[in-house]
């Protein structure tokens, strides 16, 4: 029988050992390690105002081994679009060229003599904001292909929101831009009144209750009750509002003294243009809330 020849593999297998037996090649393997992956990326709170220049970063992580770039990026031009793209210290030394003709494309080549090395931002694209508050639009890595495709890329779109002022011009509220959804206005904790404190009641007749006072707007709702319903009414629930938006923070109460071996409370809470504070919390910890409370 004729002797099969050599295969493809078995003759570049004989090749590499007489290379090396001749001092031109010597290697443990022939073998090539695969590329590092490369993502490629846009942020997703870029943020700008109406007809604002807004820089956004691409960014590359590793940048290392990266020849040349061919990306393409696309959004809505009803929001934002191109105007320029400028080079970082990473891609300083490559040449570039660009294509922002049609609106909602920007078309971006990347090339240079030496590999870059590194991660973070490899070019800055400036976009002009043409829409308006509370809009937003995908920043969309169409493409991006490193030294043309022979460094895999993982692509990570981004997100652009407008926002203008967002202040509403209510004192209750925050003001701020979200990313992907805009300008919120939610309501503001710290602008609450803060809870009464310092409640003492003096005798004899009238009684005079008094508490520490808060600053000037501030006014004052009080409810009473009796002590012996405080138990089996589970608190407060049975209270009843004895004065309503006191502008002080004193009370006389005029009703008759109780009776002898009985005994009335009284709790308050603060209230200011943007809401109430409780009348306190009980054993548990939880508001108190008297069903009959002042309005």
């Amino acid at each position: 029988m004729r002797p099969r020849p050599p295969s493809v593999h078995t003759r570049l297998a004989w090749l590499a050992v007489a290379a090396c037996v001749l001092g031109l090649l010597c290697a443990s393997s022939v073998s090539t390690a695969a590329p590092a992956q490369t993502l490629m990326s846009l942020p997703d709170n870029a943020v700008g105002a109406p007809a604002a220049t807004v820089p956004v970063s691409l960014t590359a992580a590793p940048a290392t081994g990266l020849l040349s770039l061919d990306a393409r990026i696309e959004f809505n031009p009803a929001i934002i679009n191109a105007v320029s793209v400028t080079k970082t210290a990473i891609s300083q030394s490559m040449s570039l060229t660009t294509n922002l003709a049609t609106p909602g494309v920007a078309i971006i080549s990347l090339f240079g003599a030496q590999p870059l090395s590194g991660s973070g931002a490899i070019l800055t694209i400036s976009f002009l904001v043409t829409g308006a508050s509370n809009q937003v639009t995908p920043m969309t890595l169409v493409y991006a292909l490193i030294n043309e495709g022979s460094i895999p890329t993982t692509l990570d779109s981004g997100v652009f929101t407008v926002c203008g002022s967002c202040s509403d011009g209510n004192p209750c509220t925050t003001d701020s831009c979200v990313p992907g959804v805009g300008c919120v206005n939610a309501p503001d904790p710290s602008s609450l009144p803060a809870e009464t404190t310092g409640l003492r009641v003096t005798t004899p007749q009238p009684s005079s209750v008094v508490w520490t006072a808060q600053p000037a707007g501030t006014r004052f709702d009080m409810v009473s009750g009796v002590l012996a319903d405080l138990r089996p009414q589970s608190g407060v629930a049975a209270g009843q509002c004895l004065a309503n938006d006191l502008l002080t923070s004193s009370y006389s109460d005029v009703r008759p003294r109780p009776a002898a071996g009985s005994g009335v409370y009284y709790i308050v809470r603060s209230q200011n243009g943007c809401g109430s504070s409780t009348y306190g919390s009980n054993s548990s910890g939880l508001p108190r809330v008297p069903t009959a409370g002042c309005p």
